[in-house]
């Protein structure tokens, strides 16, 4: 039996992360910024119901602000920057069924309370209580054609740069369903899908965002943890709330992606990930300058043990933005 078998019988081997399943937020095959996972579902700490597994989390996380309330120095009133130390307490659970056959289905629900520690007002006027659930149904999983059903929910936290109880949480919703096809030995596979992408703040109505995101990857595994892949996404975005786009704020468009890649692994502990192509902001306004040209990424990450790793990369992409039509990054 060689490492890797053996790692994964024993249930702790890192998960091989399709890049079918995220589009432009794939993070590699051992997935940057969203931890590792078993590769057995219904391992672990859980209870079992019938065909289901159900099981708790809880996570504490403190941080502390040096510039609680994000107030520019800038700004020549309401400049004062205060430094405030916050707790975030956030339970969950997960639902799901590990030894699916026809049906799949997995749910989950985090909690997250931020409870503020100090003695200005208006600093504990920001305790509140955030949501994130995801819920996934997918018909036919081990078939040469699948169809999945998605929906996500995420009641995000967002203290706005200004005193008193005024914030700017948002509410991002989305969902909608996916076709996969992966003939054969499921080497190759072709998904399309559609998702309607909402976001509503709590505070300011005019930045609420919706979004018809259409998409279609196709990937090909050439090595049992390596793929090639190619990915096309285009979407039609509007804010719902605004009349009229008003010298570039909330510019509708048709934001595109092209690109292709390649994602694997060299050794036992070292995986790289390198992607690139077009992208094109298109807004409705003439009148505005589009994004248009290339975006790319590269990653490599370096994998010590089951549940540490350390990732490095740089990326240039763009972002549609509510206050000028759009912006480009180079991140690394």
């Amino acid at each position: 039996m060689t490492t890797a078998t053996k790692a994964e019988a024993a249930g702790t081997a890192h998960r091989v992360v399709s890049p079918s399943a995220f589009g432009p937020g794939y993070a590699g095959l051992l997935g940057a910024g969203r931890g590792i996972k078993t590769t057995i579902p219904g391992l672990g700490v859980g209870i079992k119901a019938g065909e289901f597994v159900l099981k708790p989390r809880f996570f504490v996380e403190g941080h502390y602000s040096t510039n609680f309330f994000r107030r520019s120095t800038r700004s020549t009133i309401n400049n004062e920057q205060i430094g405030a130390f916050a707790i975030h307490v956030r339970p969950g659970l997960a639902l799901l069924n590990p030894n699916f056959q026809n049906f799949a289905f997995s749910l989950s629900v985090d909690v997250d309370g931020q409870i503020p520690v100090s003695d200005d007002e208006d600093v504990l006027n920001q305790q509140d209580v955030g949501i994130q659930a995801h819920s996934t149904q997918t018909l036919f999983p081990k078939s040469a054609l699948t169809f999945m059903l998605e929906e996500a929910y995420n009641r995000q936290l967002f203290t706005k740069p200004a005193g008193g109880d005024l914030n700017a949480d948002r509410n991002h919703l989305r969902l909608g369903p996916s076709l996969a096809f992966h003939p054969g030995g499921r080497a190759l596979e072709v998904k399309a899908g559609y998702r309607y992408d909402l976001v509503f703040y709590e505070g300011i109505s005019e930045d609420n965002t919706l979004k018809h995101d259409f998409n279609l990857t196709t990937t090909w595994r050439f090595l049992p943890k390596s793929f090639f892949f190619i990915d096309g996404r285009l979407a039609i975005l509007s804010y719902p709330e605004t009349a009229d786009s008003a010298v570039g704020f909330q510019a509708p468009g048709m934001p595109a992606r092209v690109y292709g890649g390649l994602s694997g692994f060299l050794t036992e502990r070292v995986s790289v990930m390198l992607r690139g192509g077009y992208g094109n902001t298109m807004l409705e306004d003439t009148s505005l300058e589009n994004f248009e040209g290339f975006i790319g990424e590269a990653r490599a990450s370096l994998r010590f043990s089951d549940r540490t790793v350390l990732h490095l990369g740089a990326s240039h992409d763009y972002e549609n933005s509510t206050r000028g039509g759009y912006f480009d990054f180079l991140r690394g």
